[in-house]
Order: C-alpha cells, then sequence, then structure tokens
C-alpha cells in the first residue's frame, strides 16, 4: 500500500488493503475512510501487531459497506 494511506480520507472505493510489516502497513490507517463502499478485502491480517489497532477500524461506521473479507496471509485473487 503506499504510505500514509490513511490521509485520502474521502476516499470511496477501495477493494484490497494488504498489510505488510516490512512496509509499515497498518490496519489503524483504516479508521479514516468514513465513505468507502461496495466490497473491501484486508489481507495479511498475520501482520496486525496490537489488536487494539484493528479494534480502530470501527466496523459501525462503516454503513456503506456491503462486504468485508478478512484474509489472514495473502494470496492474489
Amino acid at each position: 500500500m503506499p504510505p500514509k494511506m490513511g490521509k485520502l480520507k474521502d476516499l470511496q472505493t477501495l477493494s484490497d488493503f494488504v498489510l505488510d510489516k516490512d512496509h509499515g502497513d497498518d490496519i489503524a490507517e483504516l479508521k479514516e475512510f468514513q465513505h468507502l463502499h461496495g466490497t473491501l478485502r484486508i489481507a495479511g491480517l498475520q501482520n496486525v501487531v496490537h489488536a487494539e489497532d484493528a479494534l480502530k477500524f470501527n466496523m459501525r461506521e462503516k454503513e456503506h459497506l456491503n462486504e468485508l473479507i478478512l484474509q489472514w496471509g495473502f494470496r492474489e485473487r
């Protein structure tokens, strides 16, 4: 993922978010995306360092998401 992805607060479409500990990707970056629509796949969940960071995503506020796919590990779709 590009660095500082969380600064794109008005992002409406994001199909894949891959967590990669080697590049500093952090699930907490997703907390600012209040306007996401459609389907979101979060891959690489084994790279979440702190469980509290995952709670910051706050799924209840993502009312426009139709589907959330959580993937441990990463493989191309």
